[in-house]
Order: C-alpha cells, then structure tokens, then sequence
C-alpha cells in the first residue's frame, strides 16, 4: 500500500461533495492501513466540507496521545470561517474527542498565518492541530519506517505530550519490573496458598493486582476476579458487588456479582480473588465481627479460592493478630523500589518513543539515586523534566533539566511526602536526622542522637520498630546487617541544598514529647 498512490488521485479529482466524501474515505483509510493504524469512525459534516477519521495511536503514540483524527477538507480555504467551521466539526461531529488532528491540507501548505491561527484556535479546546499536506503524507507512506515517520510527524509540531502516570494504576506500555513479584505469588497459589501484598501508598499495588488480572494469571490459565475494597461499604455488600471477572473461556451466563461466582469455585475448579484496598474491608469487617473474610478463609481452607490482598500497615497487623480470620492466612510479599535495569526502562522507553535524546547517561543514574528507585517519584521527576523540554523548545534532555527541576522546593516536598504518607512523626524525624548525618547508621547511635539532640527518651523496641518500617515501607532506608543507611538520595540532597528542614525536625519532635508526657511513644500523622 506504500507505493498506492490511488488515494492521492482520487482526492486531487474530487470536485463534487459526494466524490470528495468518497475519496476522502478511501484517503484516510489507505493512510491509516499503510502505517499500521485501526481506524475507528468516520464522519463528513452536512456540506461534506470535512471529513475525518479517527484512528487508534495508541501503539505510535501512547495512550497520552490517542485518538488522531485524519481530517481533509474539500475546500482548500481556511479563513476565520473555515477555522471555524473545522473547530466544529471535530468537537460536534466527532463521537469522540481526537487528543491531536492531522490536517492534510492539500498539494501545498496553508500559509503560515493560517497555521498559526489554526493551532491558536485549536489549543483553546485543548487540541493539537499537526498540518500535512499530500507531500508529506505521501513521504511517510514511501518511508521504511511510515509508523516512525508518522510519529515524527507528529512530534514535531506538538508540544511533548507526557506518558508519565501520577495518579492510578499504569497501562501495559508502563508496567516495568515486578517479574520477581509475579512470579512469588504463582508459586504460591501452585502449593495452594494465597498472598499478602504489602506496601506504601503509590508503590504499585493496584498496577500489579491489574496486571494479574488481565495478563499474568489469564496466561497460566487461572480465572480471577479483581475487586477495589474502597468501593465496599458493609461486608453484606461485598458480595452483591458486580465482579470483573476473567478467566480462559468467557460465557456470557456468568453470574454478575462477586458472591455467586464465589459459589461456583472448587477445588477442581479454583478461583482467584484479587482484593485491592484491602484495609479498608478489613476495617469494616473486623467491626460487624469478622463475616466476610470468615467466609473467605473457609473457601481458602477448601482450597476453592486463592487470594491477594493489598494494603498497607493496617492490614499486615491484622495477619499477625490472633483471633482474626486472617490470622496466618497467606504469605507475605513485600513490594519494595525497583532495581536500576527496571527504572533505566520505565525513563527510557517513554523518552525513545517520544524521540527524546539523552546529552549524558548519567541522567538515568542520577534519577535512580534520587529516588532509590521510587516508580511513583520516578515518573513525577521525567514528567517534569517533559514540560521542562517544551519550555525550553529542545529534544534533548540534559542534567542541567534535571538539576533544574530538583531546584523547585515546592516539588521536593511533594516527593518527600510521597515517602512519608501515612509515616509516623518518629520515623520522619529519623529519617531527617540521618539524611543530614551519614554517621548515624545504627539503632544505639539513632537513639542516642534523639536523646542528647532532641531530649526525647525513645525506647529501643519504638526505634526498632520506626526503622523496619522505614526500610520495608516507607523505602527511605537501605539495611544492611546492623548498619542502616538513606537509600533516597533525594533526602540528603534537600538537606545539604538549602532547603531547611530544622524548623520541621524541631515540630517533630516536639510533638513527640507532647506524646511521650501523655504516654504514648509515637503517633501517626
């Protein structure tokens, strides 16, 4: 289809309203074929002055740029009526809303005003216009490449849209690592246990729950229902819950909610229940007296179910408190930072596609020391250094981007908090205390530098205890025999940079004597 030049002579004959539609018709989808993209809808508006086709670009572009709208006009004039109009078209008639529109505008350019107004017009309802007339299409469809050629199109007349993901769990394009995880809780549900997937908030417990879902347990034939407890209000209500279901032969006379399918598992037959935000029904259920996970740890006995659990704290505790259905019930599997080969791969693979070169390797490193390998922190710094790229109109990415990025005290502190959500003041105070004196990498010499420093009395079982968690969840620390030391460059950096912390370490800890007079030990923030 490259060298099918059919498209271009139907369009350059088209002078009626109907032959324009079906040459315009021919042109996308010829286009489209020819770079590997699916098309999904087409529409002509009333005076079949516009055509368009939407196309999935997401295997180009990502999901941060899909869908691309293929649009052509019949009449070759796009004054303030025409841009107009075009506008219209795209926002009315579309069924979806395109996150970019490639014109291809005709044998020549419009003028550069046009363009200018064109893309003015169109970035007030947050759509990138890319303009392409039947030379440029033509160059792609004859490339070796046309997919890489296409993007380049693309890229090259669009601010650097970012595929880095803040919130949520991410697509299969940035799911990197976890292959140990995955491949633990297979074992285990071969020797029919189940797990507990233990770790901070926005570590990737619920990318990895999704990615078992729909990938890894289809792949060794388990059928799993995936299930978000923050959605469930009374234990009753759990299993009324309508349950996205996945297994190797889908039937449409499933039944719809959580507790009939779990009335069709067996031993022959097993399912696996993927729980997510499981603190939170552990919270509810624990109160009303435990119905729920009772009933769940009997099919666990019976070997009918297999389970993952995902949480935090809250629910590690109640896996070692006797009395609770949950007591001894699964495995523990912590998710902790990914390793450099891992986060090299979740910074590179985005900054490629997007045709982003790297002035110095030391970037990748420079990140990973920063972070500790953090995949939350790690995507929040690349998703600033894109919007530093668009500032600064280059593609190539240097360490002064990053320096520049890491300078922004608002966004440190954001990045801090990432590490410090749901931490208590003891274990922010030690991790402040230890990033600004690399010496103090012991328990005895931690204790001894809150007393002499702080005047605060903290037994040896509360910083034990403080430590653990800031090595096993929060990933501020790195343990090594008896020897404890910051594994977050980020952490030393906002100490030695200017960015001061004693006014924080000061409330620290005085909010922790406050706690030790009333007699407690520590408190959570």
């Amino acid at each position: 289809m490259s060298n099918d030049s059919t498209w271009l002579r139907l369009l350059c004959e088209a002078n009626e309203p109907s032959q324009f539609v079906d040459a315009a018709r021919y042109a996308t989808s010829s286009i489209a074929q020819s770079i590997g993209l699916s098309c999904e809808d087409s529409h002509f508006d009333a005076d079949r002055i516009w055509f368009g086709t939407m196309v999935d670009a997401s295997t180009v572009l990502g999901e941060q740029m899909n869908p691309i709208l293929l649009l052509i006009q019949r009449q070759e004039c796009l004054d303030d009526v025409g841009q107009v109009r075009m506008l219209e078209f795209i926002i009315n008639d579309m069924k979806r809303r395109p996150k970019a529109a490639v014109l291809i505008s005709g044998p020549a350019p419009p003028p550069s005003e046009e363009i200018q107004a064109m893309r003015t017009r169109s970035a007030i309802h947050g759509l990138d216009l890319v303009v392409a007339d039947f030379a440029d299409i033509q160059q792609i469809l004859q490339a070796p490449e046309p997919v890489r050629a296409f993007r380049h199109l693309i890229l090259s007349q669009v601010p650097l849209p970012s595929p880095y993901i803040l919130t949520g769990p991410v697509p299969d394009a940035m799911f990197f690592g976890r292959g140990r995880e995955l491949a633990v809780i297979l074992k285990h549900f071969a020797c029919g246990q189940s797990c507990v997937l233990i770790g901070n908030r926005r570590i990737g417990k619920t990318s990895l729950l999704s990615r078992l879902h729909r990938i890894t347990l289809p792949a060794a034939c388990w059928q799993s229902i995936f299930h978000s407890g923050a959605t469930t209000r009374t234990p009753e209500s759990f299993f009324d819950a309508p349950s996205s279901y996945v297994r190797q032969n889908p039937s449409s006379d499933l039944p719809c909610n959580i507790g009939a399918l779990l009335g069709r598992a067996s031993q022959d037959s097993p399912i696996v229940l993927l729980l997510d935000e499981a603190d939170w029904l552990v919270n509810i259920d624990s109160k009303e007296g435990w119905p729920l996970f009772t009933r769940l740890r009997v099919l666990m006995t019976s070997g009918a179910l297999r389970i993952v659990l995902a949480g935090g704290p809250g629910l590690r505790q109640s896996l070692q408190t006797a009395g609770s259905p949950l007591f001894n019930s699964a495995n523990e599997v912590l998710l902790g930072a990914l390793d450099f080969t891992d986060i090299e791969a979740l910074v590179m693979a985005p900054l490629r596609q997007l045709e982003i070169c790297l002035a110095d390797v030391k970037i990748v490193h420079r990140v990973f020391e920063l972070t500790g390998g953090h995949p939350q922190v790690v995507q929040a710094i690349c998703d600033r250094l894109i919007g530093a790229l668009n500032q600064a109109k280059t593609r190539t990415l240097t360490l002064e981007h990053l320096q520049s990025v890491m300078k922004d005290l608002g966004f440190q502190r954001d990045c801090l908090h990432v590490y410090w959500e749901l931490s208590t003041p003891l274990e922010r105070l030690i991790s402040l205390v230890m990033a600004e004196n690399a010496t103090l990498c012991t328990r005895a010499a931690i204790q001894c530098e809150l007393k002499n420093r702080y005047m605060l009395m903290t037994k040896a079982e509360a910083v034990d205890a403080a430590l653990a968690r800031l090595v096993e969840l929060r990933l501020i620390l790195r343990r090594t025999g008896e020897l404890y030391q910051v594994a977050v460059g980020m952490f030393r950096s906002v100490m030695s940079g200017g960015l001061a912390f004693e006014d924080m370490k000061d409330m620290l800890a005085v909010r922790l004597q406050d706690s030790q007079k009333k007699g407690g030990c520590d408190i959570t923030l």
